[in-house]
């Protein structure tokens, strides 16, 4: 392992995605970290993880990692470097990532609040059990 990053999981995003393939990479490297804050902000703009139906994250996850990938080949193409796909695949990414997206919503959702008699409740069974948590 070399200044902690492993050697024995990926550090790049795949050429081509598979079921729970991004759960399987090292998550120190600069692309995984990307790739986390891009599904982080995904799901808090679609109203939080715990709002999306499963089909939903999934379908978050490949927006994150296509996502990934144009900004890859953007970035190289800005760099003067040679990019990691062709043109034409860059052009399908970036139509199924528009496909994708509209799929599950362009606007921004709110998260799902708790009401003032749950919050209330809450609170007051909170402090009946010993006071967590009811600063």
């Amino acid at each position: 392992m070399t200044k902690g990053i492993s050697t024995r999981l990926a550090t790049e995003l795949p050429a081509q995605w598979t079921p729970l393939s991004t759960w399987a990479i090292d998550w120190r490297s600069s692309s995984a970290r990307a790739l986390l804050n891009d599904l982080t902000a995904l799901h808090q703009d679609l109203g939080g993880a715990a709002a999306l139906s499963t089909q939903e994250r999934l379908v978050c996850e490949r927006i994150a990692y296509l996502w990934g990938r144009c900004r890859a080949y953007e970035s190289a193409t800005m760099a003067g470097t040679t990019p990691p796909m062709t043109a034409g695949e860059y052009s399908n990414h970036c139509n199924v990532l528009l496909g994708l997206t509209k799929t599950i919503g362009l606007r921004r959702r709110a998260r799902p609040a708790e009401g003032l008699h749950e919050y209330m409740a809450r609170k007051g069974a909170q402090s009946q059990s010993g006071g967590e948590g009811s600063r």
